[in-house]
């Protein structure tokens, strides 16, 4: 059955049943390649199809999916979510959006050659960024695992309400990670690149990068034990703000699990800090026109000069909360619930160039990497990770460094923050900025 015809018998189906409703329904197809040795050790294609239902009659919400996308099936899906609705509780906050907006413009999101791009031509990429990297430096003595994947998908949103809206998002990918070692030590190394299509997708490039985050490591020693100014690279930053992202979730202040609850209006970090989440940026891995309840893709300032402006929402939270939508209810499939998410969550960025920050700095160290950010507490903002990176002397990158632990509470952390490169990059895993905090806890030695 086409598309339209699913969503019109989906509506009639809801209508039928006297409830609102809404259905989502996808379209997706999706290449693995994984590469080792100069052998494929995996390769995956796959397709799906199918459509998420969801209800809401006299504030109960329910949900069902399906594959099947006959008239029986769409028909059996509607029956069962709003069968589950009947046994949930009531919430007059659970209804459809009020009004979604209009779908962001002018996002290159699909390369429709990107079905057409041969499987070997895939298994070449991977294939190209392993050799690379096995011949960037005799220091490389193993490439655990060279992927190249990519997707291309359809999503359409609909509701009784009168949306109905849809899209087509592709990306590809190239990533690996490896080993280096030199006397005896070993250090690993983890790279990825994206693009909308294959073109522009440079394997090398990634491979030469991932051994690069490798080898500086090489030779690390224990970092001392002081307060000092501490740089974290765009990959740090992006990976920490993405573990801070349930902070700013509405969903997790209503349920009192966010130290953010109730500090609208507060200053919670420095000045200097300003914080974004985009889902129409242009360059952004998670932008697209709408979100997973159809609702208008937007800029949201949840941080503007260190004030707290509000949350990140979906429509349930909105609704409960009184406040506007932010078009964060996203959905990584159709068969799950819109969860609220950032998108391009980033820090507005300065026009101060990495180099000359870097130069400012007379003594301090760069973290390269973290570990540990699951350990975040989000309810008490408290936190300790473990780090390593290269020390900073004299405004130079210098020795590399492990063994060193960062930790305080994420308030202190934000307010720590004095200043933002002008370096935003787009990356697999988020945006980020190379960041300078001040006066940082860093024990080690």
């Amino acid at each position: 059955m086409k598309d339209a015809g699913v969503i019109e018998l989906a509506l009639g189906a809801l209508r039928r049943a006297g409830c609102e409703g809404e259905v989502f329904l996808e379209r997706s197809r999706s290449t693995r390649v994984v590469v080792s040795g100069g052998t494929v050790e995996a390769l995956e294609v796959r397709e799906d199809r199918g459509a998420g239902i969801r209800t809401f009659q006299g504030g109960r919400a329910g949900f069902s999916f399906t594959a099947d996308l006959s008239p029986q099936g769409i028909e059996t899906a509607v029956s069962r979510a709003v069968e589950i609705s009947a046994v949930v509780g009531s919430d007059p906050a659970s209804r459809l959006p009020g009004d979604p907006g209009p779908p962001a413009e002018g996002l290159r999101l699909f390369d429709a050659s990107l079905a057409d791009v041969p499987v070997a031509r895939k298994i070449e990429m991977a294939m190209a960024s392993e050799e690379s990297a096995r011949g960037a430096d005799r220091r490389v003595s193993g490439v655990r695992e060279s992927a190249y994947e990519d997707f291309t998908s359809l999503r359409r949103v609909a509701n009784t309400s009168g949306l109905d809206t849809s899209f087509q998002r592709s990306r590809a990918v190239v990533s690996i990670e490896l080993a280096a070692t030199e006397s005896g030590e070993s250090q690993l190394g983890w790279h990825a690149d994206w693009r909308v299509g294959v073109e522009d997708l440079d394997p090398v490039a990634v491979a030469l990068e991932a051994v690069r985050k490798a080898t500086v490591k090489l030779g690390a020693s224990p970092a001392r034990t002081r307060r000092t100014a501490v740089l974290l690279t765009p990959d740090v930053t992006a990976s920490l703000l993405g573990a801070l992202s349930s902070l700013f979730s509405a969903d997790a202040v209503l349920k009192g699990k966010s130290l953010m609850a109730g500090k609208v209006g507060q200053p919670v970090a420095a000045e200097t800090v300003s914080l974004v989440d985009d889902g129409r940026h242009p360059e952004g891995y998670a932008s697209g026109p709408v979100d997973g309840e159809g609702v208008a893709a937007r800029e949201t300032t949840l941080i503007e000069g260190g004030i707290l402006l509000g949350y990140l929402q979906s429509a349930y939270t909105a609704h409960r909360m009184g406040t506007s939508l932010t078009g964060n209810a996203l959905r990584p499939d159709y068969t799950s619930r819109p969860r609220i998410g950032p998108t391009n969550l980033h820090l507005r960025p300065s026009d101060t160039p990495p180099d000359e920050l870097l130069r400012g700095v007379t003594e301090g160290v760069c973290v390269m990497e973290v570990m540990g950010l699951h350990t975040i507490d989000s309810a008490s903002g408290d936190f300790s990770l473990g780090a390593s990176g290269l020390t900073v002397e004299s405004g130079r990158l210098s020795r590399p460094v492990d063994r060193m632990a960062i930790a305080g509470n994420i308030i202190s952390l934000l307010s720590s923050i004095k200043v933002v490169a002008s370096d935003l990059q787009f990356l697999i895993h988020g945006p980020g900025s190379t960041v300078l905090l001040q006066d940082m806890a860093v024990s080690g030695k």
